[in-house]
């Protein structure tokens, strides 16, 4: 049996050699308070016990999937319910974030869900916005992101200084010139449990796929 909690559009879900479709069902929107809770989805015979891959293929645009459960039929369910990595619903993230898991964006801010990264638009004079966990303490930004020219783009969190990032443009605009760049600027103490993170384009805007908070044991101070 499958459980699982979806925005919008059909994905498909293969567990071993059984295959369904799944989140056919819309919710009232994309926000943290849209995600909807489905029961019963599929039943799937998984076979011998033991440990099964579970895979999800978006069939076009991908809804802000939160989490899942299999449970074996007539079981109460949730001791073995797993957050989908990589696909939380917006709100409040911890580890890698998407760029189309935002708690709030520009009305211009486009997300290509089916390739998996802003597809380049979003006014320059607004911010886009997330709301991410912190373990408190020093942390730095890992980015990903396709650009192929310099396309800087502001950064605070909390409200703090603005950093400006994206100095560095990849090798196109395709997914195939996406690039994972480390350590981009550090952030000397963060606060523990929810923290703000915003993001604005100077001009026009590279194309984002995610982006993390990464601990950090001690900050390197950029030099001059």
């Amino acid at each position: 049996r499958v459980r699982a909690k979806s925005g919008m559009s059909g994905v498909k879900k293969a567990v071993a050699a059984a295959m369904a479709i799944v989140c056919k069902s819309p919710t009232t929107g994309f926000g943290a308070e849209d995600v909807q809770w489905f029961r019963d989805v599929a039943v799937l015979d998984l076979g011998p016990r033991g440990t099964a891959r579970v895979e999800f293929k978006a069939l076009g645009y991908l809804p802000h999937l939160s989490r899942f459960e299999l449970c074996p039929l007539g079981g109460g369910g949730s001791s073995e319910e797993k957050e989908i990595v990589d696909a939380s619903s917006a709100g409040k993230h911890g580890g890698k974030v998407s760029f189309g898991d935002y708690a709030s964006a520009p009305a211009s801010f486009g997300w290509d869900g089916t390739l998996g990264f802003n597809d380049g638009s979003m006014q320059d004079s607004e911010w886009l916005r997330f709301e991410v966990l912190s373990s408190g303490g020093p942390h730095h930004l890992n980015i990903s992101y396709a650009s192929g020219d310099v396309r800087p783009v502001e950064m605070k969190v909390d409200g703090g200084d603005t950093r400006v990032i994206c100095m560095e443009g990849t090798t196109g605009f395709g997914p195939g010139d996406v690039r994972f760049f480390e350590n981009v600027t550090q952030f000397e103490s963060l606060r523990t449990g929810s923290v703000i993170v915003e993001f604005k384009a100077i001009g026009f805007c590279p194309h984002f796929c995610n982006f993390e908070l990464v601990p950090s044991r001690t900050v390197t101070q950029p030099t001059a």
